[in-house]
């Protein structure tokens, strides 16, 4: 409540009420790390790669599959991404957290006449799920 509480002050004291916010979805709203990494392994594994530690990991975060299936997977690459998304669909109930005062922002915003969206470098089929 109190982040929610900061930005109503902080509309109230230098802006108008905003039409609209966007929201970034990883490291803004949601923890996904470990869906991530999961889903990854799994593909790894079934492709038969070794499995990434935590350090391989954290280096290849953030690059968009469309940029790294290729050089990673050869000509198995779209292949390759489609079981990936699959895993990361499978594991993303139990695996992905909201961050700290993200879903009471959101629940919050959601009663305003404030339009809300996400921006994501993700799939938009995976956000909507």
């Amino acid at each position: 409540m109190i982040l929610v509480g900061i930005l109503t002050r902080i509309i109230k004291l230098f802006m108008k009420k905003p039409n609209a916010i966007l929201f970034d979805w990883d490291g803004t709203l949601i923890d996904s790390h470990n869906c991530l990494a999961l889903a990854m392994n799994e593909t790894l594994e079934h492709y038969g790669f070794d499995k990434w530690n935590k350090d391989k990991w954290i280096l290849w975060f953030g690059e968009s599959g469309r940029d790294s299936f290729p050089e990673l997977f050869g000509n198995k690459w779209q292949e390759a991404h489609k079981f990936y998304l699959s895993s990361y669909i499978k594991n993303s109930k139990k695996n992905l957290i909201f961050l700290p005062y993200a879903e009471e922002l959101l629940v919050s915003l959601n009663k305003t006449s404030i339009k809300l969206g996400i921006v994501s470098n993700k799939t938009g089929s995976l956000l909507r799920k």
